[in-house]
């Protein structure tokens, strides 16, 4: 089954992969795990149990590692396409519980540390309407009050945070590149196309991004 998230730890002695797996080199792990980032074995002291669908997204920050997808319990605990769990041991953070009401693509760290942005298909965090694009709180998971852009041109895909500005690429309406302020959430511009932008990288002055679009 496929891999759809790769992030290495924050030391980097792990890579940590999301997806929809059951079985990794003959070992159990459930849509979640992590190898050893020399030699690609698996991680037997990290184990979060059963997730029962798929992982899209992973983030991670110290000994946190936050996860998204479709998934809607972790170890028997409810989780609506978000959770997070112990970097090293996979136990589930019983402290970071958000709710999403559809996929989750991708998740970031802000720069300061303070939050994660969320990227997907959902139009509500927590009850709170927040469209294809939030950021929550890295501790609480709770939506971002400050934090409030206006809607993007559709469901996120891919998410980057560089100089002051956060930047994303959407499907809907021919897709489009958009950038937001990491501070205010007022865009700052926005490019569309004639097709999905479901890729994203940021170098310098540069935003590079890819998709199924000619124009």
């Amino acid at each position: 089954f496929s891999v759809r998230a790769l992030v290495p730890s924050a030391n980097g002695n792990r890579i940590y992969l999301g997806g929809d797996f059951t079985d990794l080199a003959g070992t159990l792990r459930s849509r979640l795990a992590a190898v050893d980032a020399t030699t690609g074995a698996v991680d037997k002291t990290f184990n979060a149990g059963t997730i029962d669908s798929t992982v899209r997204a992973l983030a991670v920050t110290g000994n946190t590692l936050y996860v998204g997808g479709d998934f809607t319990s972790v170890k028997g605990q409810s989780r609506t396409r978000l959770a997070a769990v112990d970097a090293t041991t996979g136990a589930l953070n019983s402290n970071w519980t958000p709710a999403a009401d559809a996929t989750v693509r991708v998740l970031r760290l802000a720069h300061e540390g303070s939050r994660v942005y969320a990227g997907g298909a959902f139009t509500t965090i927590s009850g709170q309407s927040r469209s294809y694009l939030a950021s929550l709180n890295s501790l609480t998971g709770a939506p971002d009050g400050a934090w409030v852009p206006p809607t993007p041109n559709g469901p996120v895909f891919s998410l980057a945070e560089s100089g002051g500005r956060v930047y994303i690429a959407t499907g809907g309406g021919g897709g489009a590149v958009e950038a937001y302020d990491s501070s205010t959430g007022a865009r700052a511009w926005s490019m569309k196309g004639d097709g999905d932008a479901q890729a994203l990288l940021v170098r310098g002055d540069k935003v590079y991004a890819g998709g199924h679009f000619d124009k």
